[in-house]
C-alpha cells in the first residue's frame, strides 16, 4: 500500500512581500520615497514666510521643489513598474539589479578550434 501525503500546489509568482500601498512594500517605501519626502518636509519646514519678501526670493525654492517633485515621481515610477509582464512579482529594481549582476559575471567563450593541416596533404 502506497501512502501518498497531500500535495499542495503553489501558483506562479508567488511574493513573500507584503504589499501596503500599490504593490510596494514597507521596505520600498522607506528605503526609496522616505528621503525624498523628508528632505521635501524639511524644506517646507526650514522656509519661513516672512524670508520670502518678492518673487526673486520664491525662484530658488520653486526650483528646488520642482526637482523633488520630479525625483520623486521619478523614484515612485522605478518601483513601480513591472518589466516583465509575466512575472508580476519583480519590480524594475530588482530587474536592473540582476541585470548589473550578469553584466559583471566573468562570461566564458569559447573558440572554434583551429583547423589542422594533415601531414598527408603536405606530401602530395
Amino acid at each position: 500500500m502506497d501512502r501518498k501525503g497531500k500535495e499542495f500546489v503553489f501558483p506562479k509568482n508567488v511574493n513573500k512581500n507584503y504589499g501596503v500601498f500599490k504593490d510596494l512594500t514597507l521596505k520600498d517605501i522607506l528605503t526609496i520615497m522616505l528621503p525624498t519626502v523628508g528632505v521635501f518636509a524639511l524644506l517646507i519646514i526650514l522656509v519661513k514666510p516672512e524670508k520670502i519678501r518678492s518673487i526673486v526670493d520664491i525662484l530658488p525654492l520653486f526650483i528646488v521643489i520642482m526637482c523633488l517633485c520630479i525625483a520623486l515621481t521619478c523614484e515612485f515610477a522605478v518601483i513601480t513598474v513591472k518589466p516583465i509582464k509575466e512575472r508580476p512579482n519583480i519590480t524594475f529594481r530588482h530587474y536592473y539589479s540582476l541585470k548589473t549582476k550578469y553584466n559583471r559575471m566573468q562570461k566564458l567563450y569559447f573558440l572554434k578550434p583551429k583547423e589542422r593541416r594533415h601531414s598527408i596533404d603536405s606530401q602530395t
